[in-house]
C-alpha cells in the first residue's frame, strides 16, 4: 500500500490510521514523503507498527512518488491512498475478494464517499466491468487513486504513472490499463475522500497545466487508436468519454483567457448529456467581457 505525501500534516495521520485498522491486516505500508516543507512525515514518527515504512524522498510530483512506492512495494498487488483520504476497514477485505473471484482483472475499485455529500445509490452492481469507458459514462463510477487495487505487474507493463505533469496523469493511467483487460467494481463506498481540500491537485492545479494534463489523456488515447491497441468494440464508448475530455480541456483553456484555443478545442464536441455543462461554462468565459474592456 502507497500513500504519496506532501504537505498534509493536518491530514496524514488519520489516512495511515484507517490504513492500519483494516479487517485484513496481512499488508505493508509504504508513506512516501514527497519533499513535504511541513514536516508531514513527522506526524507519524510515533507510530510503532513493523507494517509502516516512511521514505523521504526531493519534490517531483505525485506520480513519481506512487512509482517511488510501488517499486518498494512486494506484494502481487499494490492500492494507492492520497494523504488526506481514508479508507473504511473493510476495504481490502472486500477488494481483494473481488480480485481472487475475477483473476482477469487488471484491477479493483470501489464507489467513494466524498466527504459532505449525501450518499449515493448506484443502479450499477458489483462486478466485471467489460468496458470501463461505458461504465463510466453511463452510470458516473470511476477509478480513483485512493479507490484501486491493481495488480503490480500490470502496473509496471505500463510504466507507472506519468511523471512529467500533474493534472489527469491517473486519467491516462487507466486508459493504458484498461487496453490491458477489465476492470472489477465493488459498489460500495469503501474509500472516503476530501473533495474539498485546498491542498488537492485538482484545486491547486492552474487553468493550462489542467489543459496541458487533458491533452496529454487525448494524445495518448490518439496514439493508442492508431497503434490498434485498443480494445475491440469498444469505440463507442471510450470515443465519447474522449469528447467529454476534449470539453474540459476548451474549458480550462476558455478559464485561462485562450478564448481562440478553447473554441477549436469545442468544435466538434457534440453537446449532450455529459457535455452540456462544459460548453455552456466554456461560452461563459469566451463571451465575457475582457478586463479593461
Amino acid at each position: 500500500m502507497v500513500v504519496p505525501l506532501h504537505d498534509k500534516r493536518a491530514t496524514v495521520r488519520s489516512t495511515v490510521d484507517s490504513v492500519l485498522a483494516q479487517s485484513f491486516a496481512n499488508f505493508e505500508l509504504i508513506v512516501v514523503d514527497d519533499g513535504s516543507t511541513d514536516g508531514g512525515a513527522d506526524a507519524l514518527s510515533d507510530i510503532a507498527d513493523s507494517r509502516l515504512r516512511v521514505v523521504r524522498t526531493e519534490r517531483r510530483g505525485p506520480g513519481a512518488a506512487r512509482n517511488h512506492g510501488a517499486a518498494l512495494a512486494r506484494a502481487p498487488r499494490i492500492a494507492f491512498l492520497d494523504a488526506d483520504d481514508q479508507w473504511r476497514p473493510a476495504f481490502l477485505d472486500r477488494s481483494l475478494a473481488a480480485a481472487r473471484a475475477a483473476p482477469s482483472a487488471v484491477l479493483v475499485f470501489c464507489d467513494v464517499h466524498a466527504l459532505g455529500a449525501p450518499p449515493r445509490t448506484r443502479a450499477l452492481p458489483s462486478g466485471l466491468l467489460d468496458d470501463y469507458f461505458d461504465a463510466r459514462m453511463r452510470h458516473g463510477v470511476a477509478v480513483t487513486c485512493s479507490s484501486v487495487l491493481l495488480r503490480a505487474d500490470a502496473f509496471a507493463a505500463i510504466g507507472g504513472f506519468p511523471e512529467d505533469y500533474m493534472y489527469a496523469e491517473d486519467t491516462e493511467t487507466w486508459l493504458r490499463l484498461a487496453c490491458l483487460g477489465p476492470f472489477y467494481f465493488v459498489v460500495e463506498p469503501l474509500c472516503a475522500i476530501d473533495v474539498g481540500s485546498p491542498r488537492a491537485i485538482t484545486r491547486s492545479t492552474s487553468p493550462l497545466e489542467c489543459a496541458a494534463g487533458l491533452q496529454r489523456v487525448l494524445d495518448r488515447y490518439a496514439t493508442l487508436e492508431r497503434g490498434g491497441q485498443l480494445p475491440a468494440g469498444r469505440s463507442a464508448s471510450w470515443r465519447l468519454f474522449m469528447l467529454h475530455q476534449r470539453g474540459r480541456l476548451a474549458l480550462h483553456l476558455a478559464r485561462a483567457g485562450r478564448r481562440g484555443p478553447a473554441l477549436r478545442a469545442l468544435a466538434g464536441v457534440p453537446v449532450n448529456a455529459h457535455t452540456w455543462r462544459d460548453w455552456g461554462r466554456c461560452l461563459a468565459h469566451v463571451l465575457a467581457p475582457r478586463p479593461g474592456a
